[in-house]
């Protein structure tokens, strides 16, 4: 008998949890199920003047200079190739993120590069984690000499790299 109630216990605590993750219009009247509290975040930015960032609250996400990386290639019967990487970070998953190229550098040492991000559709049901896409693209026929590649996104700086490897 006492197997059959707890059983029965157990189902109604399961059903009670599955319509609690549903986020359904029902309300139960059991005081153990209750809505979760909002959870606030604090930002924490850090800035430089070397390499500026966007601020996290941006449909560009964030980029820790650190982690960002370019060098040039110029190994092989190829001309040299620009090769860039970095990751950008969003405070929900769902955004997607790619580097292009911005046809408009003056200086042949300097790349700009734009990063292009679709954010998740609206209605879509995403992680609320902190999310790191990487990112990376390759440029062909660049000076063995490059000397600063800027990383932009909707008409702002995210981050420049200035220390570029030269592998020959």
């Amino acid at each position: 008998m006492t197997h059959r109630i707890s059983l029965l216990l157990l189902a109604a605590v399961s059903a009670l949890s599955v319509a609690a993750c549903q986020g359904g219009e029902e309300k139960t009247s059991i005081d153990a199920v209750s809505e979760p509290s909002p959870v606030s975040e604090t930002k924490t930015e850090k800035a430089s003047a070397a390499t500026p960032t966007v601020s996290a609250s941006s449909e560009c996400g964030t980029a820790d200079p650190k982690v960002w990386k370019a060098s040039v290639n110029a190994q092989g019967p190829e001309r040299p190739r620009l090769n860039v990487s970095g990751k950008v970070g969003f405070t929900t998953g769902g955004y997607k993120a790619v580097l292009q190229r911005n046809g408009i550098d003056l200086n042949a040492k300097y790349a700009t590069l734009d990063l292009v991000v679709t954010p998740p559709d609206p209605n879509a049901k995403v992680i609320q984690i902190l999310t790191e896409i990487p990112v990376s693209l390759t440029i062909p026929d660049v000076p063995r000499e490059m000397t600063k590649v800027t990383i932009t996104c909707a008409g702002k700086v995210l981050t420049e790299i200035v220390d570029i490897q030269t592998f020959d």
